[in-house]
């Protein structure tokens, strides 16, 4: 959301002569994922009314892919019982997982603006075809979250061996130490209350 509040402060003046054209008074966020966890994230920030406030600069809604069936793995052989054509089940099967990737990319090119990570062959495929002018927008602006002009926002790939992303790579591992500490911390404080709460249970 702080991305798309970029290429809103950028392109502020275009997008709300658009607004004014298409008589809308909020922008449109277009929402595909394989993940659950992604959709969760999403319902958690609206809740949050203040950081939606300080968070994103204009109005907008999320548009959802009503075929996305999170099945968590972006490769249709995962996490498919029988990678069968011809299985009815009521698990994800192959032809679900199909319509999801397809109806995801059909949703992807009629945006004006595209954030993706490069490092996702699907991602790469969505832009290869908005730039060959395969998208419902005249002009598409994909754009690849390792060029991002803010470093944080910058995603490293398993290959990418620059500086910048190895020294991300180790700020990475002390925060999962710290995070990991942490938790380990209030697992024990949690233990030691536990342990209180039975003993006064105990003595009554």
């Amino acid at each position: 959301m702080r991305v798309l509040a970029q290429i809103w402060n950028r392109n502020k003046p275009s997008l709300k002569q658009a607004m004014k054209e298409a008589s809308v008074d909020k922008l449109s966020i277009i929402v595909t994922t394989e993940s659950a966890s992604v959709l969760k994230e999403k319902d958690t920030f609206l809740a949050d009314t203040s950081l939606v406030k300080r968070t994103v600069p204009f109005k907008f809604e999320f548009i959802l892919n009503e075929h996305d069936i999170q099945q968590d793995s972006g490769n249709p052989r995962d996490n498919i019982p029988e990678h069968n054509l011809d299985v009815v089940l009521e698990e994800n099967n192959a032809d679900k997982v199909m319509l999801s990737m397809i109806s995801s990319l059909q949703l992807q090119l009629l945006a004006r603006y595209s954030i993706g990570n490069c490092c996702s062959n699907f991602h790469r495929i969505l832009f290869e075809l908005l730039d060959g002018g395969c998208g419902a927008a005249y002009e598409s602006g994909p754009e690849c979250l390792q060029t991002n002009p803010n470093p944080e926002f910058r995603i490293c790939c398993v290959w990418d061996t620059s500086n910048e992303c190895k020294a991300k790579n180790v700020r990475e591992k002390i925060d999962e130490k710290w995070a990991a500490a942490k938790r380990k911390r209030m697992q024990e404080r949690n233990r030691r209350k536990r342990e209180k709460q039975l003993n006064m249970v105990k003595g009554e």
